[in-house]
């Protein structure tokens, strides 16, 4: 004092017990990537909530918009006093929508397809067949035109009970048969017009284990091809054979169908 005289005294400063976060209440995303997810803090200390380590600051303790995963959430009181704890949102089973179909090959002359669906954590379905036909049955059948092959895309949405969905698209390929023409003359006779006899497929690539024979009236083979579209030119031995009628005979088998061909019939050799 102004006397100088003097005295001391002890004090101690306390520090308040660490600032905790209470708890944090989940909402987990609906649907997969929707992102629609929150966490909302539960303690009322809180002030100011962030997920970013304080870059910035929220007065709500919910966080909303969030995707599945791990989040880093910082909660301040009203004395700046900070406190972190980490929550998840989860994200749900996804709806996983395919199918398969039988049978196959499907050709033409009996174009319905079975449909077998394979999807997983779904409860509703809804099928397009190529803009055709519609239907919402577990495994529907459909049928396709009749009248020419083709590809024809079907699709499945698969929806579970909150309404989340995912769709695939398979295409469904629809065979020709495989027909066979020949005609009844030829003229090979040099002039670049109907040189050549041999049996026209509407599909060559599927005509397999060919085989095409010509003989005379006497029964004579006087030609033999084993390759699809090989003409006969009208030659035998070496030479130009007479003007004539001649019987062929033409066996092959369907390669998508394994059905077996076979014809038979006369061809007439003009000059």
């Amino acid at each position: 004092d102004a006397a100088g005289c003097a005295s001391a005294a002890q004090f101690s400063i306390a520090e308040p017990p660490p600032l905790v976060i209470n708890g944090v209440d989940p909402v987990d995303e609906t649907c997969v990537g929707a992102c629609d997810g929150t966490l909302t803090v539960i303690d009322p200390q809180g002030v100011q909530y962030s997920t970013d380590l304080g870059l910035n600051w929220q007065p709500s303790p919910v966080v909303a918009d969030l995707c599945a995963g791990a989040y880093t959430l910082m909660m301040q009181d009203a004395d700046g006093c900070t406190a972190i704890s980490v929550a998840a949102v989860q994200g749900p089973a996804p709806v996983i929508a395919e199918f398969s179909s039988s049978p196959g090959p499907i050709t033409v002359e009996n174009p319905v397809v079975q449909f077998q669906n394979q999807s997983i954590q779904a409860t509703q379905f809804a099928w397009d067949f190529a803009g055709n036909s519609t239907s919402t049955a577990l495994h529907p059948a459909a049928a396709f035109p009749d009248v020419l092959g083709g590809e024809y895309l079907v699709c499945l949405v698969a929806t579970n009970e909150v309404g989340c969905t995912d769709e695939v698209c398979h295409p469904i390929v629809i065979h020709d048969l495989l027909t066979v023409h020949a005609p009844n003359a030829f003229t090979p006779n040099a002039d670049g017009l109907n040189e050549g006899f041999a049996p026209v497929f509407n599909m060559p690539a599927s005509a397999q284990d060919y085989e095409f024979l010509i003989f005379d009236r006497w029964g004579e083979r006087i030609f033999e091809s084993h390759t699809v579209n090989e003409p006969w030119t009208g030659h035998f031995g070496g030479t130009m054979a007479k003007e004539d009628v001649y019987v062929w005979k033409l066996t092959a088998r369907d390669a998508i169908t394994a059905k077996r061909i076979e014809r038979t019939g006369t061809i007439t050799l003009l000059k």
